[in-house]
């Protein structure tokens, strides 16, 4: 090609133009530096038309470092390909077999080539499995980052249970997830959590410090975590009250250890089950607080997330806002409660 060659991100920040609605941004890797960028955009977009590629690139819809470039241009580790929404839109999202999984519609926090910060709802599964009614969260992000996603699958840097709502990091590409992953094994990685629970916490901080047990249910119950002092793997919790309203408490929580449901299991051992818990709590207290607040999931949230990224090494603080059901609980009681 005779066109002169874009500048990288590094040589020319001034002059980039941000992408436009939708796009979706990839960055060259060592292993692509050299190749031509027609060719690299096959093995992305295998899925679209050879033809509607070369459309594409001639009409300027694709663009390396933010400028028009033939098909022929070499690639350079660092560069910048962008690819418009309509050729995302083009990639499976799913086996033919499978359900047709939508665009990504969860609350986006923070968004940047090497994370997807979302704001979980309660009720949605990080991961695929047997008795869900929609796709995964998981599913649902490699779907929506398509072409991106070739050969450096997104994936989570931590997980939530599925009734847990909140902050939840995504690495987008392996790198990414290394360096995250990396992170909260080092504890440099720190996230705190709100849990809602029943009665008046006593004393107003403390730590929990007990093993746990996960415990399968006779006659196909759902398995609990229980206190188990000689057989449970260690568990330990930092709590500390933030305020009291009627009759529950909102705490901070802080975990030391991953055990599953240890925060749930570890609250009821102190005598203080979350509330909306259906397997901790309580089954008439839960289908009032339903009623009178419309909470339907357990009271706990992760609020934030505090880590280094992966990039730079830098500290970010991400925050997802308490979802309305809690909001209202913290409110003063309506009159429906009063009495």
């Amino acid at each position: 090609s005779g066109m002169d060659r874009p500048q990288t991100p590094d040589t020319a920040a001034g002059a980039l133009r941000p992408p436009a609605p939708g796009a979706c941004v990839v960055v060259v890797d060592a292993a692509n530096g050299g190749r031509r960028l027609d060719k690299t955009l096959r093995q992305l977009c295998s899925q679209v038309p050879l033809g509607a590629l070369m459309r594409l690139l001639r009409r300027g819809a694709v663009r390396l470092n933010g400028q028009r470039v033939a098909g022929d241009a070499r690639l350079r580790p660092g560069d910048r390909i962008e690819l418009p929404a309509r050729l995302q839109e083009g990639a499976p999202s799913a086996p033919a077999h499978g359900p047709r999984l939508p665009r990504l519609r969860l609350p986006c926090l923070y968004q940047d080539d090497d994370l997807l910060v979302l704001d979980k709802p309660a009720g949605l599964a990080c991961h695929p499995g047997t008795a869900q009614r929609q796709p995964s969260l998981i599913e649902q992000v490699q779907a929506s980052l398509g072409p991106a996603t070739v050969g450096h699958r997104a994936g989570l840097a931590q997980r939530l249970d599925a009734a847990v709502s909140g902050v939840l990091v995504v690495g987008k590409h392996a790198a990414a997830l290394r360096a995250l992953s990396a992170a909260v094994e080092n504890g440099s990685c720190r996230k705190v959590y709100w849990a809602l629970v029943r009665g008046i916490v006593r004393p107003l901080c403390g730590t929990i410090d007990v093993p746990l047990r996960v415990d399968d249910q006779p006659n196909g119950g759902l398995p609990r975590t229980l206190p188990d002092p000689q057989h449970g793997k260690p568990a330990r919790t930092d709590y500390r009250v933030l305020s009291h309203q009627g009759d529950h408490s909102l705490c901070e929580v802080r975990l030391h250890t991953g055990r599953t449901h240890q925060i749930r299991a570890h609250m009821r051992h102190l005598g203080h089950a979350l509330l909306g818990d259906p397997r901790y709590g309580d089954a008439g207290l839960n289908r009032y607080l339903q009623e009178t607040y419309g909470l339907a999931q357990v009271a706990l949230h992760a609020a934030s997330v505090w880590l280094p990224h992966p990039a730079d090494g830098r500290m970010r603080l991400f925050c997802a806002p308490l979802p309305p059901a809690m909001r209202r609980l913290l409110s003063p009681a309506p009159a429906a409660a009063q009495g």
